[in-house]
């Protein structure tokens, strides 16, 4: 069982609570569908570079033009405040399947070679770090409260843990998390698991920290 503000529900129930929203049902399998497809890319092309240079310098090279976007992820979160999440995802979604397709009529006609599988990857990379990021950030506007905690845990495998705002309480006992699409902070029992309260907090706050008042 699983407690929530709105009473103790079955955890099966919970976790599929999301699924009854229709943007969802969409966007979770389209999210594992490129996951997967950054997986195969990394391993496909990764083997390609290294077979056809015989260089374990331009495979390093490879795996890091695939990272360089992190240093543009700042602007990502600024172009989906300015134009919406919902947007700036499906224009990057739209750039992997061009990038795709070029890779594929390049291979059919016999044309690749690492130099292009290189140039590729230093164009996907400029926005692929920022993916996990945008499609996080499109869920909390999309899910009503009640099932957003289980549609947060339900990413599309293999997808590395976004960064949350957490602290622990000083006993060790509580933990505060920032629900930040929602303006509250879940008060949760660290022994059971369970959301014991939501505080409410100002529109667009940051940071959490525990003081003690005497």
């Amino acid at each position: 069982m699983t407690s929530t503000d709105t009473g103790t529900v079955p955890v099966r129930t919970a976790a599929l609570a999301p699924f009854s929203v229709r943007s969802f049902r969409f966007q979770w399998p389209a999210d594992i569908g490129a996951s997967w497809a950054f997986e195969m890319e990394t391993i496909i092309l990764g083997w390609y570079v290294l077979t056809e240079t015989k260089s374990v310098l331009m495979l390093t090279l490879f795996a890091s033009l695939q990272h360089m976007g992190t240093l543009l992820a700042p602007m990502f979160g600024v172009m989906g405040d300015r134009i919406g999440h919902r947007t700036v995802l499906g224009a990057m979604r739209a750039t992997y399947c061009v990038l795709a397709a070029t890779l594929m009529i390049l291979a059919y006609g016999g044309l690749l070679t690492p130099t292009y599988v290189l140039c590729i990857a230093g164009v996907m990379g400029l926005v692929r770090p920022s993916d996990i990021g945008m499609r996080n950030a499109l869920v909390g506007p999309t899910i009503p409260n009640t099932p957003l905690l289980a549609a947060e845990s339900i990413p599309p495998p293999p997808q590395a843990a976004a960064q949350v705002t957490l602290i622990w309480s000083n006993d060790g006992t509580r933990l505060y998390a920032a629900e930040t699409a929602r303006d509250t902070v879940a008060e949760i029992d660290v022994a059971t698991g369970k959301v014991l309260r939501r505080i409410a907090v100002g529109k667009n706050g940051d940071g959490l920290a525990v003081t003690r008042v005497d």
